[in-house]
């Protein structure tokens, strides 16, 4: 297999010295060998997280180590990372991580046996506190056209199923391919995931798992966060003292305007999907179509199109856009 295609690896991290010395160590040990890694420290208190980058980059030249004065938060430094990449494959990889030595080789492999395909990810167990806790579950979209694909992904994160791709964001992927900013929103990877898959074909590598590693104190951290957090899905309540109106979150309304904006997709294919949502996603009686009008007016306007509402509440309560 040809080895000249150059693969980014991002590294994002922050104040965990002993698990990004492991995560390099890993990195730096893989079959594949055309790699550059960017590590970017994200203000770390911890000094010694910049010395433990500083070391491996001293040791190999495809290290490259950055450090931000002030803290970006972690959107914006997964967008420094990509950013900074000049390979034709990226990978996000996290000091959390654990994947075997020929997890980037058979990637790579599945990308270029598969020109189609934009995104090949593992499968994925979860550790807590050094025990295997969970597995997430796979996704593979291999030969289906582009409705086939975001129709399946419509109705996996509509309905909270988010765990069939997660972990594919932890997958390799073709640079060109991906949107150009990472989204700024709670549970950015659903705007990624739906973007790459919008492009083209999303394939599971069987043989590879990827470890993730966490403990009962980060698990109690994020379960302190705020409610909707805690739920993690694509809707929230407008106003919880009504039975009937709802409205799409920010990162909602970013991943239907994918839908919208697609050049692969007929209006009719992009009405069906628009529906399904909205279905989906507005499960009262009450008010029902009014509702669905609510819920895809904010997408549309997202989407940056112009458009005029099929909407009757008379009729079948389609919704359309021009």
């Amino acid at each position: 297999m040809s080895q000249l295609d150059l693969v980014s690896v991002g590294l994002p991290c922050y104040n965990r010295p002993n698990d990004l010395d492991r995560a390099l160590t890993q990195l730096r040990a893989q079959t594949f060998r055309n790699l550059e890694i960017i590590v970017a420290d994200n203000a770390s208190p911890d000094v010694r997280v910049l010395q433990i980058a500083e070391s491996h980059a001293l040791s190999d030249s495809r290290v490259k180590v950055f450090r931000h004065e002030s803290n970006l938060g972690a959107v914006g430094n997964h967008q420094f990372v990509k950013d900074k990449a000049s390979g034709k494959y990226f990978l996000w990889f996290h000091d959390d991580d654990e994947v075997p030595l020929d997890f980037i080789e058979i990637c790579v492999r599945y990308l270029v046996g598969n020109p189609r395909a934009v995104l090949v990810g593992p499968g994925a167990d979860r550790y807590l506190d050094g025990q295997y806790w969970l597995s997430y579950e796979t996704w593979d979209s291999k030969g289906k056209s582009t409705y086939e694909r975001l129709d399946r992904l419509v109705e996996d994160a509509f309905c909270s199923r988010y765990s069939r791709f997660e972990q594919y964001l932890n997958g390799l992927f073709v640079l060109d391919a991906a949107p150009g900013n990472v989204s700024p929103h709670f549970k950015s990877q659903f705007y990624h995931f739906f973007a790459l898959a919008e492009q083209g074909e999303i394939i599971h590598a069987k043989e590879l798992c990827l470890k993730k590693h966490t403990t009962h104190e980060e698990l109690g951290k994020y379960a302190a966060g705020s409610t909707y957090k805690r739920i993690g899905v694509l809707c929230v309540f407008s106003d919880e003292h009504s039975e009937c109106v709802q409205q799409c979150t920010p990162i909602a309304c970013q991943v239907l305007a994918v839908v919208i904006k697609s050049k692969n997709l007929t209006l009719g294919q992009k009405l069906q999907l628009l529906s399904k949502a909205s279905r989906l996603f507005v499960r009262y009686p009450i008010a029902h179509e009014l509702n669905r009008f609510r819920f895809l007016r904010p997408v549309v306007k997202a989407a940056g199109v112009s458009w005029r509402p099929f909407w009757n509440p008379k009729s079948s309560g389609n919704t359309g856009v021009v």
